[in-house]
Formats: structure tokens, sequence, C-alpha cells
């Protein structure tokens, strides 16, 4: 267990917080420059409703979410899609269609 205790966030350090986290400024630089840490900005800034404008941002508006499907978790993809297809498959045949 730390030592740490909660301090009050300041109406200035509640500024420099919007304005240098919205910037893209990154987040350890901001938990220096106001001598907290850097899971302390982060929540401080989610509590805010604030977006981060740095480097990552683009992961989190991949327009190709396949891109970034880890080699672990394909095998199940491909199964979905498997499954999927098998079951059309089925009710095609359960109706008395012709399968394509």
């Amino acid at each position: 267990m730390s030592n740490m205790t909660k301090r009050p966030w300041t109406a200035d350090e509640i500024a420099f917080l919007e304005q240098s986290y919205e910037a893209g400024t990154p987040t350890l630089a901001i938990a220096g420059a106001l001598s907290r840490t850097g899971h302390s900005v982060r929540g401080k800034a989610h509590s805010l409703k604030l977006k981060h404008h740095g480097q990552a941002s683009h992961l989190y508006t991949c327009r190709i979410p396949d891109d970034h499907i880890s080699q672990k978790r394909y095998p199940w993809f491909v199964a979905r899609d498997v499954m999927q297809r098998a079951i059309e498959h089925f009710i095609q045949q359960a109706q008395g269609d012709q399968p394509t």
C-alpha cells in the first residue's frame, strides 16, 4: 500500500490539462508539469470528457479494423464465417430450395 494522498485539482491545473490534453501533449509530459501521475491525468481527462489528439488517436478511428486483428484471433473469425455459411446452407435445404 502506498502512502500517496489524493489532492484536489486546482482551477489552474484543470485549465492546463484541458489545453494540453486536447492539443495532443503526451500524458506523461502533462503529469510531469503538474507533479501528478499519468494515471491521475488520464483519469481527470476522462472525467472531463476530454479527447486526446496525439499520435495514437488514429488507433481508435481505424477504418479497416481487420488490419489490427491479432493472429491468435484470426481462426475464430474464419470459423464464424464457415459456420454462418453452413447454417445458411442447412436452412435452404430445410426449406426445399436448391443450395447455391
